[in-house]
């Protein structure tokens, strides 16, 4: 459960959010609505000017990003200069995360991470592929994704298996997109419309 009431104003932009959501959550909206920064501030990167955060009736709201049991992907969420297999467990190893080689490849497979290399030869989909895996492999309370599925090729197969491992794993996750239909895999989809969140479904 991802309980959020918060305020934040950066210039003349003001973010008022709030939701008490659990599950899989889809937020849909335009360019400059407040997603990312929304984003940004669930995972500690941002502070809000007031309010709280929640996860699982616990208040993250002063807790350090490192603290929050979050993980945040974006675009860019590659470690350069890495082994596709040694960047897949870096999480893991971070956290400390005790990992048995068949969940190692059950991700590798239902995720699509067929193939090697260093991560920054990879292309964009493969990138967002390996970011997501990482970060699921860590085990995570709540994974944020921040527009990485538009890359990835068999987006819906993707997500869909995403979806299979994360109720596996018991991980929340909110993810952002511009494509609406994905939020057919979401328990949950809101709508960001000049700062503010408006629930679908």
């Amino acid at each position: 459960m991802i309980e959020v009431d918060i305020k934040k104003k950066l210039g003349e932009f003001n973010l008022v959010a709030s939701m008490k959501e659990k599950g899989i959550i889809s937020i849909t909206g335009k360019n400059g609505s407040g997603k990312t920064t929304l984003l940004r501030i669930i995972a500690g990167f941002l502070p809000q000017d007031s309010g709280y955060i929640k996860l699982n009736g616990k208040d993250i709201t002063k807790e350090e990003p490192e603290k929050r049991e979050t993980v945040l992907i974006s675009q860019g969420s590659i470690i350069p200069g890495m082994s596709v297999e040694k960047h897949l467990l870096w999480g893991a190893k971070i956290r400390k995360v005790d990992l048995k080689d068949n969940e190692i490849e059950e991700v590798k497979e239902l995720l699509g991470i067929n193939f090697n290399g260093n991560s920054d030869k990879l292309s964009l989909g493969q990138k967002g592929r390996l970011a997501i895996s990482t970060a699921l492999l860590s085990k995570p309370r709540l994974l944020l994704i921040d527009e990485v599925f538009a890359n990835i090729n068999n987006k819906e197969e993707f997500i869909k298996n995403l979806v299979y491992l994360l109720n596996k794993y018991n991980i929340e996750m909110i993810f952002i997109s511009q494509d609406e239909k994905d939020s057919v895999f979401a328990n949950s989809h809101l709508q960001m419309e000049g700062g503010k969140l408006l629930k679908i479904f």
